[in-house]
């Protein structure tokens, strides 16, 4: 498996070196939450702690989830003129009448980059390449590359950022016919999806390496991924659900907060 774990730590520790020598005066990362959600819960705690481990500071507004939306709106609005504030996230899920709050992003403050306009990659996407990058060091040019998924904050720009890199794109979803022939043919497969076990064993070569971006719950309430965890190995380039793109994810927000876009 990938060592994702290792990687994200080593990445923590230069970013932290990078705040301790800088001393940055924009180092707070601030989160809207609305509602009690569990995953949200979770994901909100996961970005609290990597604030804390390098050195950032967190302010989080959970608010009821029946919050007006003038009332989000002048929160989030106070927020962003905080001269210390680096960035501004609302976190999914957002209630129906919350769905356009996030519109008001400032784009030099959007380090999810899920906006039109924004600065940034999207962070899901740049942890990935990130890591095919600086940790596999893999070679695009001249390979075929797989991405399943067409969302405008996963699967579009993975897609975008694997074929600047010099590769064969084919872009797929989980109801593309015959995806197993497509995976056959790949180097790289990058899996977006949330269906479970959408990508199996036979569709996978040995020397293929494979990022899984999916994360649900399986039927036994467990976390898991587009990939059947049957092929999962110690030899297998398969990044693991829980543990994998979620924290790459999470990094690839740290370094929009720290680095400037230039």
């Amino acid at each position: 498996m990938i060592d994702v774990k290792s990687y994200v730590e080593k990445r923590k520790a230069d970013i932290k070196d990078y705040i301790t020598k800088t001393n940055p005066e924009k180092n707070t990362l601030v989160v809207f939450q609305f509602g009690d959600s569990p995953a949200s819960n979770a994901y909100v705690k996961g970005k609290r702690n990597d604030c804390d481990d390098v050195g950032l500071r967190t302010i989080v507004y959970k608010l009821p989830i029946d919050t007006s939306y003038d009332e989000a709106l002048g929160l989030l609005l106070d927020a962003q003129e905080n001269r210390r504030v680096a960035g501004v996230i609302v976190q999914l899920p957002v209630p129906e009448h919350l769905k356009s709050l996030s519109a008001h992003i400032k784009p030099e403050l959007d380090v999810d980059g899920f906006l039109p306009n924004t600065k940034f990659i999207p962070a899901t996407p740049k942890g990935v390449i990130e890591l095919l990058d600086n940790e596999l060091h893999y070679d695009f040019v001249g390979k075929v590359c797989t991405v399943i998924g067409k969302s405008h904050i996963v699967g579009a720009p993975c897609a975008n950022l694997i074929k600047g890199r010099g590769a064969t794109v084919i872009w797929c979803d989980s109801h593309t016919v015959d995806l197993k022939k497509w995976c056959l043919q790949s180097d790289l497969i990058v899996t977006a999806t949330g269906r479970p076990k959408l990508i199996k064993q036979d569709m996978i070569n040995p020397e293929t390496v494979v990022i899984d971006v999916g994360i649900t719950r399986g039927e036994d309430g467990k976390l898991c991924g587009d990939v059947d965890k049957v092929c999962y190995s110690d030899s297998a380039l398969i990044t693991s659900v829980p543990g994998g793109v979620g924290l790459l994810t999470r990094i690839a927000l740290i370094e929009n907060l720290v680095y400037e876009v230039k």
